[in-house]
């Protein structure tokens, strides 16, 4: 029986299995730099990660020791009776109660026209065009007490029409020519007013000219002819003057007055016996550091309370002793072996992240040399330490209130001090985060090697490519060999059985 000694390469699938078992062992230069690039990417994506948790509390540092705003000197104030006033503290209000009537509050200057039929045409015998002017407040840096003319035209045609119709068209052009001072920057878009047409019953209209600002700054002075249409409608006509005695049947809604003291539009506060007149509901200038919102008159006396905020400092020592935490956190889980398991951290072979560790575990432990008062003058001298896993946290809480209740200085020297704890940490965090600083530049570096290894990943596939067709050139040659050797063999074969009868 004859022997097929090519039947291993009887198939082309053979030839690749063989292409394909051959060049798994020639994977091992390709399989190294793929799981250096791995590596290295893992570990630039750590890096971003510590960056970012880095770069937060160089955050919350930075606004403890800020220079311009003192987050530790905060004020907050209350209201009595937020149903009257609304009050809100800046960091230079001062401590304080403060008494407070609301006799009046500001509103928008209003003028209305007399009441017509919709369908009468009571203005047909108007038969010229109507030209007026509306001056508006449009205060400068160089003068605050400007004010803008604005000039609106009304066609003679329109006043054959029904007189809801010559409202609306009085509305129209009087709100176009408001828009256009908007778009050529006469005027700004809140020193707007605007004209409407309201019916207040069934078959009844009225133009209505209205202040989109309150105060006395903010009224609307018209001037028009003693015929014009501004008289005719009434809101100018001197039985349209304001009168509290005709239900504000036309003309003026609110008296104009001559001054911010006489006039109507403006809103009037007593607080501790003095009065303010003011163009607004909302109140800055009265007492210093703090912003007043007038919601509604008063009755009786209301009060304003001034205190330090020791919440609002509480929150932002918090804050930083949370970016501090996930910051340590992170560098003992990356930069340090695990005790426990053995297990190296990605950074643990980096003496700059184990510094980092390590200088972010000892900073928190030094005392400040010139503190407000010798009681003062470390975080354990206000109530902070650290738990069993190195994070730092509230270990006293009487103690801090303490300090807090004190003074604020006493606490923020701890920490805004030349060397107190969050001027030192945000020093040496700097390092790492800034542009150029340790953690860019390592960056860099993997940067550089990932580019390294992928041209030379593109390489070794190259030389594999040459070194898979060879073998499947190779295997081809030696499959059409020993196909021709096999058909050789059967020759024989045949040859021998055919003369074995004769031996």
């Amino acid at each position: 029986m004859a022997y097929d000694i090519g039947s291993m390469f009887s198939s082309s699938n053979s030839v690749e299995n063989l292409v394909y078992q051959y060049m798994r062992f020639e994977q091992g230069p390709r399989n190294r730099i793929l799981a250096r690039q791995s590596e290295l990417n893992n570990k630039k994506s750590i890096l971003s990660q510590l960056d970012s948790k880095l770069s937060s509390l160089y955050s919350e540092t930075d606004r403890l020791t800020d220079s311009v705003i003192n987050y530790f000197d905060v004020n907050k104030a209350t209201s009595s009776n937020e149903d009257y006033i609304k009050v809100s503290a800046g960091s230079n209000a001062s401590p304080g109660i403060f008494s407070v009537n609301i006799d009046r509050l500001a509103t928008s200057d209003t003028r209305v026209s007399k009441q017509y039929n919709s369908t009468d045409t009571d203005f047909s015998s108007i038969t010229t065009d109507q030209t007026f002017s509306v001056s508006l407040a449009h205060p400068t840096g160089e003068d605050e007490d400007n004010r803008v003319s604005i000039s609106v035209t009304i066609s003679a045609d329109v006043f054959e029409n029904s007189s809801e119709e010559v409202l609306e068209s009085i509305r129209d052009e009087i709100n176009n020519a408001i828009s256009t001072a908007v778009v050529n920057e006469d005027i700004e878009s809140e020193e707007q007013i605007s004209a409407s047409v309201v019916s207040e019953s069934d078959g009844k209209s009225r133009l209505v000219l209205r202040s989109n600002q309150t105060g006395y700054t903010n009224r609307m002075v018209f001037t028009d002819s003693s015929d014009g249409i501004l008289t005719t409608l009434g809101v100018l006509a001197s039985d349209g003057a304001y009168d509290p005695d005709n239900n504000h049947d036309y003309g003026y809604m609110t008296e104009i007055g001559t001054s911010d003291t006489t006039s109507g539009l403006n809103s009037i506060i007593e607080i501790d016996g003095l009065t303010y007149y003011r163009d607004d509901n909302q109140i800055t200038d009265a007492i210093d550091g703090l912003t007043i919102d007038l919601i509604a008159t008063t009755s009786s006396t209301q009060n304003i309370t001034v205190e330090n905020d020791n919440d609002a400092v509480r929150t932002e020592i918090q804050s930083f002793m949370d970016s501090y935490n996930e910051a340590i956190s992170y560098l003992k889980e990356k930069a340090q072996i695990n005790p426990d398991t053995l297990q190296r951290g990605e950074l643990s072979g980096d003496y700059s992240y184990k510094a980092l560790f390590s200088d972010l575990k000892g900073l928190p432990l030094n005392s400040i040399s010139s503190p407000s008062s010798s009681d003062y003058s470390s975080l354990y001298s206000i109530g902070i330490g650290f738990s069993d896993d190195g994070k730092m946290v509230f270990t006293d809480e009487n103690k801090f209130e303490e300090a807090l209740r004190i003074s604020t200085e006493l606490v923020s020297d701890v920490f805004n001090a030349s060397d107190g704890i969050a001027t030192l940490i945000k020093d040496k965090v700097e390092n790492y985060t800034e542009t150029g600083g340790v953690i860019s530049s390592s960056k860099n570096t993997i940067d550089s090697n990932l580019l390294y290894l992928s041209n030379s990943l593109k390489r070794v596939e190259e030389q594999l490519a040459s070194k898979e067709q060879r073998y499947r050139d190779d295997f081809a040659r030696l499959q059409q060999t020993m196909s021709a050797l096999n058909d050789q063999m059967g020759s024989l074969s045949m040859f021998s059985g055919g003369y074995g009868g004769y031996y």
